[in-house]
């Protein structure tokens, strides 16, 4: 599969493309299950989310095929080749896994980023 001229022209703009359902369902699923089962089997050390909030849960599978697999063993590595050319990417051998648990209080509204480094004080 390869990105549009305009979803090229979007990337290169916005620095995004929106590609819905471009991970297959199993590998989704699979990856889904390795998480839950990290969270379940280990629950989540209280003292250690500060560190996991801004770096990675479940560094266990950061590294896992059920976590590389949904670029390397999907349509999406061709689509990253057709955004950034053939042959310029290198299979991934770890990725950062990235959760948001309810907060008690209002929902906050403000910078997207999700590792919490960048979250701007709301006063």
């Amino acid at each position: 599969m390869e990105l549009t001229s305009q979803q090229k022209q979007n990337f290169f703009e916005q620095g995004f493309v929106k590609l819905p359902g471009i991970i297959p369902t199993p590998l989704v699923h699979n990856a889904l299950r390795a998480i839950n089962t990290s969270l379940g089997s280990r629950g989540i050390d209280p003292a250690q989310l500060p560190t996991l909030r801004s770096r990675s849960y479940c560094p266990e599978i950061q590294d896992s095929e059920a976590i590389t697999g949904l670029l390397n063993s999907s349509p999406l590595w061709s689509v990253a080749e057709s955004a950034i050319g053939q042959g310029h990417i290198k299979p991934v051998h770890s990725g950062q896994i990235a959760l948001r648990f309810p907060q008690d209080g209002p929902a906050r509204v403000g910078n997207p980023h999700l590792d919490g480094m960048h979250t701007p004080s709301m006063e």
